[in-house]
C-alpha cells in the first residue's frame, strides 16, 4: 500500500503545470506564447488555430500549403509577403470510367481521338489499356466498343477491320478517322487504370470523324463519367455532357477547372486543349459542383488572387486608378468606360487557304480600343454590355463554296450562328469579295468570333510585308452608342 502511495505522490510532483520554452515555442516572462515555428515550416492538414490575438509574424515569407482555419483574429502581420497557396477542395468523388453512350441515332461510332485533361495534361494515353477487340466478352479494364444486353449487362464488340478503340486514346490524330465500330456497336467504353477526382477534370475533348456524312453518326452520343468499382453496372453517372445534337469536327465538354487553363490553341492538338470546338459544360449528377480554394498573395498592401473574390464592402481610396492595375470604384467605371469607344479592327496578312472547321485567323490588329480582342485566339470578349456592330470580310477560292459564320458564345451556353456568309448556286471564282455583318445585343463576357464552317476561303488577296498598309479584308466589332 505504501509503495502505491509513493508512486502516486511521484506522479503529482512530476506533472507539468504549464508549457515551457523550447525549440518550437517561445514564451515571454509572463508565460504568453508569442510565436511558434520550427520543423520544416509546413502546417499539417486541417490545422486549426483558435486563439490568435496580437502575436506578430516576423519570420519572412510565411507559406501556408495546406487547408487551415484561423479564428478569434486579428493577427498582426509584418512579413514582406504572405502567400496562401491555392488548394483545390476535392469533391471526394472519383472517376475511373468514361462512356460515350448511344442515346439515339445510328449504332455506328467513328472518330479520331478522345482526350481527358487534368492539370493541363491529357491523362488518357497513360491511363488506359489496349483493346482485346473480342466479340461477346464481359466488360474488363480495356478500351472497347460495348453493347447493352436485355439483363442490363454489357458485352464487348469488335472494331471494323483494324480501326481499334485503342486508337482513340493513343494521342495521335490523323486522317478522317482512327477508330470505327461495326454496325451493331452501341457505345464506346473507356475504363481508366487510375481514378481521378471529378473536381480535377478540366475538359473532355472528342475529335469526331471529319467527313460530315459519316461524322453525323456522333449525333445521339452522350458523355457519361462513372466509378465502375462502386457502380459496375454503369447505371448512375457522376457527371454527364450534353447529348450531341449536331455535327461538328470537335466537341469539348468543359468542367469547372477549365477556368484554371490558359494554354488554348486552335486546330487539332495533342498537347493543348483546342478552342476550335463545339463547347458545352458538363453537368454533375447527384452531387454539388466541386469547390476550389483561392490563391491569395498580399504584397506591400496589394492583394492578388487567381480566383473570383467577393466581400461585403470595398472602400476604394484611389478615384483615378491605373488601367489594368488597380481596383476602380463603380463611379469611375460608370463614368470612364460605359458608353465610350469600344471596338477593334483586324485583318489577315497572307494569301493562305483556310478550310473548315476553324476560327478565322484575323491576326493583325490596326486598333483595339478596350483591349477586348485577342489576336492569338481570334476572339472578342465583350467588356461592356450593349449593342455591337460585328462584321467580317473574306474572299472566295475558285471552285469551292466557302462558308464563313459570325458566332456568339454566351457564358455557359452553346455557341450560336448570328450571321452566315454563303454562296448561292453559282460556283465563285478566285478572290471574289464577300461581306457579312450583324448588329447584336451583348452582355459582359459574351464572345464574338468568325468561324469557317464549310469548304475553303481566303482572308486576304495578297501576302503582306512590313510596308503594306492596305487592309483588303477587314474584320471588327464596334460598340454602338
Amino acid at each position: 500500500m505504501s509503495s502505491l502511495l509513493q508512486q502516486i505522490n511521484s506522479l503529482d510532483i512530476n506533472k507539468q503545470d504549464k508549457l515551457t520554452s523550447g525549440t518550437n515555442i517561445t514564451i515571454d516572462e509572463n508565460n504568453v506564447i508569442s510565436s511558434s515555428g520550427g520543423g520544416d515550416g509546413t502546417l499539417p492538414e486541417d490545422a486549426t488555430f483558435t486563439s490568435v490575438n496580437t502575436g506578430t509574424l516576423t519570420t519572412g515569407t510565411s507559406l501556408f500549403t495546406d487547408k487551415m482555419n484561423i479564428s478569434n483574429s486579428p493577427a498582426e502581420t509584418t512579413d514582406t509577403a504572405i502567400n496562401i497557396v491555392s488548394q483545390q477542395i476535392q469533391s471526394g468523388v472519383s472517376v475511373d470510367t468514361l462512356l460515350f453512350r448511344r442515346i439515339s441515332g445510328e449504332t455506328v461510332i467513328n472518330l479520331r481521338e478522345i482526350q481527358m485533361w487534368v492539370d493541363g495534361v491529357n491523362v488518357l494515353p497513360s491511363n488506359t489499356l489496349p483493346s482485346t477487340n473480342l466479340d461477346g466478352s464481359p466488360l474488363g479494364d480495356e478500351v472497347e466498343f460495348i453493347q447493352p444486353q436485355p439483363d442490363g449487362s454489357y458485352i464487348t464488340k469488335d472494331a471494323l477491320q483494324t480501326n481499334y478503340t485503342s486508337n482513340s486514346v493513343d494521342n495521335l490524330i490523323s486522317g478522317d478517322f482512327d477508330t470505327h465500330s461495326e454496325a451493331d456497336n452501341g457505345s464506346l467504353y473507356v475504363p481508366l487504370t487510375s481514378s481521378f477526382d471529378v473536381g480535377s477534370i478540366q475538359s473532355v475533348v472528342f475529335y469526331n470523324r471529319t467527313f460530315q456524312a459519316a461524322g453525323e453518326r456522333s449525333i445521339g452520343l452522350q458523355l457519361q463519367l462513372f466509378n465502375r468499382v462502386e457502380d459496375p453496372s454503369l447505371s448512375t453517372p457522376i457527371a454527364t455532357g450534353d447529348v450531341i445534337t449536331q455535327f461538328n469536327q470537335v466537341y469539348r465538354f468543359d468542367f469547372p477547372p477549365i477556368n484554371t487553363y490558359s494554354s488554348f490553341t486552335t486546330g487539332i492538338s495533342t498537347t493543348n486543349i483546342t478552342s476550335d470546338a463545339l463547347i458545352s459544360n458538363a453537368t454533375f449528377a447527384n452531387l454539388p459542383e466541386p469547390e476550389y480554394g483561392v490563391a491569395i498573395k498580399i504584397l506591400n498592401g496589394r492583394i492578388e488572387s487567381n480566383q473570383e473574390m467577393s466581400c461585403k464592402n470595398v472602400v476604394v481610396a484611389d478615384t483615378t486608378p491605373t488601367q489594368d492595375n488597380e481596383l476602380a470604384s463603380k463611379l469611375y467605371v460608370d463614368t470612364s468606360i460605359t458608353g465610350t469607344d469600344i471596338g477593334f479592327l483586324a485583318y489577315h496578312n497572307t494569301l493562305t487557304d483556310y478550310s473548315a472547321i476553324r476560327l478565322a485567323p484575323y491576326n493583325i490588329v490596326r486598333y483595339n480600343t478596350g483591349n477586348a480582342y485577342d489576336n492569338s485566339t481570334y476572339i472578342f470578349t465583350v467588356p461592356v454590355a450593349g449593342k455591337y456592330y460585328f462584321y467580317a470580310t473574306y474572299f472566295t477560292k475558285d471552285g469551292t463554296k466557302g462558308v464563313l459564320d459570325l458566332m456568339l458564345k454566351k457564358t455557359n451556353q452553346t455557341e450560336q450562328i448570328i450571321a452566315r456568309g454563303q454562296e448561292g448556286q453559282v460556283i465563285p471564282g478566285t478572290h471574289e469579295k464577300r461581306n457579312i455583318s450583324v448588329v447584336i445585343d451583348c452582355d459582359v463576357g459574351d464572345q464574338l468570333y468568325a468561324k469557317i464552317a464549310f469548304n475553303t476561303i481566303r482572308l486576304s488577296v495578297d501576302n503582306y510585308n512590313s510596308t503594306i498598309q492596305t487592309i483588303y479584308g477587314p474584320f471588327g466589332c464596334q460598340l454602338l452608342k
